[in-house]
């Protein structure tokens, strides 16, 4: 049974809609915030990207005074992102997600970074207006750990029973003061701070507190696609209907395909999809001028912070072991090759890229993942992708997207990679282009104006 199986039996025999806490003269439904939480577990082994440790605590404290004085200027847009999702752009950082409609687009948008693991000066970023998360995190976990008293669970034999079909082992009572946090906290900032009129995020379900002291507040809140948003992404689809007063008003997708996840069956509360493109594959696009393949072949490996990663990285380094006709090159996700290479030694053999992945995929002839989203990203960017289906899950997140795309090609052994490898073709980035316009729109600068147009008066 797959992850999404499971919820999907645990959701409709359970009603999990049901199990709330009562604080601040409020309802809060709380199986949204274990449910990211437990799922996540499931399929990584831990319930975060980066455990609380003294080190991160003092890196919180450091960045606190980062852009702070922005805080205190009036601006129509707030986005929630993260430093991870910078790039580099006519030789600043640029977010993805964001830059572009802060820079160009004539909005004034406070850009609030959560900045974990990559770093950049303030000289360096593209943004005109960034601050960095720690302040409202440090605070949160201040009221969390000293103020905030736990309110009893209404329900709670319900959430037992969930845990039970689960076999989940997650910090429930930190997880909800957490949320309990976030809502507190903001409605503290919504009083002191020059309010927006609109906050866009990037990820929605680390954020259902702000969301609901957002929305309470009148301010719409829409969210940027910033992964993969599949029927198989337990963040998107749920079988039991909740109030929508955590969740985002409005999703912007990079492309059509995501308007077939929503509805359907789906009881995810959100009033619109609207598809827009990508900034920075049309930039990167624009800047690519290859016109062959390189000899030898460079084929581009995509690395994931999930638990197939060891998996991964061993079929890599058997790889390199059995085939000369290639030029492997690997990318990292979120931290140096030296991290990587510390954590997966079987890769000591191998070349790691040390620019951002649509530079290196511009450089590249092929691309090859598991299940990242820059398989689809490549296709847009004219490269060809092979799939290594580790455990299922190219075929289990992926499918949906690309089954029928002839630039893709799935395998599930090394021998079957080189049998695959050694059939490639040229064909010109134009013809894949093409046959990837249902998921990434063409057009970003045109669309994202428009949809701005239409949100931000």
């Amino acid at each position: 049974m797959t992850t999404q199986e499971k919820i999907e039996d645990i959701e409709g025999k359970i009603d999990v809609n049901t199990i709330t806490v009562e604080k601040f003269g409020r309802v809060f439904q709380i199986y949204p915030w274990l449910r990211s939480k437990i799922l996540y577990k499931e399929q990584t082994g831990t319930e975060t990207l980066q455990k609380k440790t003294i080190g991160l605590l003092f890196r919180q404290v450091l960045s606190v005074f980062y852009g702070c004085w922005n805080l205190f200027s009036k601006n129509e847009i707030w986005a929630f992102t993260n430093s991870t999702e910078r790039r580099l752009v006519n030789g600043k950082y640029y977010d993805k997600l964001f830059d572009y409609i802060g820079n160009e687009c004539g909005k004034k948008m406070l850009l609030i970074e959560l900045r974990l693991f990559t770093y950049y000066p303030y000289r360096k970023i593209a943004s005109k207006r960034a601050v960095s998360k720690s302040i409202f995190i440090l605070l949160e976990e201040f009221y969390s750990r000293f103020i905030l008293r736990l309110p009893k669970i209404t329900n709670e034999e319900v959430l037992v029973e969930l845990n039970l079909q689960f076999e989940s082992s997650i910090s429930q009572k930190e997880i909800i003061k957490k949320y309990l946090s976030q809502y507190r906290m903001m409605r503290f900032w919504l009083k002191v701070l020059p309010n927006p009129k609109v906050v866009y995020v990037s990820v929605s379900y680390t954020n259902f507190g702000y969301i609901r002291a957002f929305k309470e507040k009148g301010i719409q809140v829409v969210e940027f696609q910033h992964g993969l948003i599949t029927s198989n992404h337990s963040a998107y689809w749920y079988k039991q209907s909740f109030d929508p007063v955590q969740f985002p008003d409005q999703i912007v997708t990079v492309g059509e395909q995501e308007l077939n996840v929503f509805g359907n069956g789906n009881a995810f509360p959100v009033k619109d999809v609207i598809p827009v493109g990508s900034f920075i594959l049309d930039h990167y696009s624009d800047k690519d001028e290859k016109s062959y393949f390189s000899q030898p072949l460079r084929v581009l490996f995509a690395l994931q912070d999930t638990a197939i990663g060891d998996k991964f990285a061993s079929f890599i380094a058997d790889l390199s072991e059995q085939i000369n006709s290639i030029e492997i090159i690997v990318q990292t996700r979120r931290t140096s090759p030296e991290y990587y290479l510390k954590k997966y030694p079987a890769l000591h053999s191998v070349e790691f890229s040390n620019d951002s992945v649509y530079a290196a995929l511009i450089e590249s002839d092929v691309h090859v993942t598991v299940y990242s989203t820059t398989a689809i990203e490549a296709l847009s960017l004219g490269r060809q992708n092979i799939l290594v289906n580790i455990d299922g899950l190219s075929v289990t997140h992926l499918s949906s997207k690309l089954k029928d795309n002839p630039f893709t090609k799935i395998v599930d052994t090394v021998p079957s990679f080189i049998a695959a490898i050694e059939k490639i073709q040229f064909i010109d980035k134009r013809v894949i282009q093409e046959s990837n316009r249902f998921n990434i729109k063409p057009g970003y600068k045109h669309n994202i104006q428009n949809f701005l147009n239409r949100t931000v008066e």
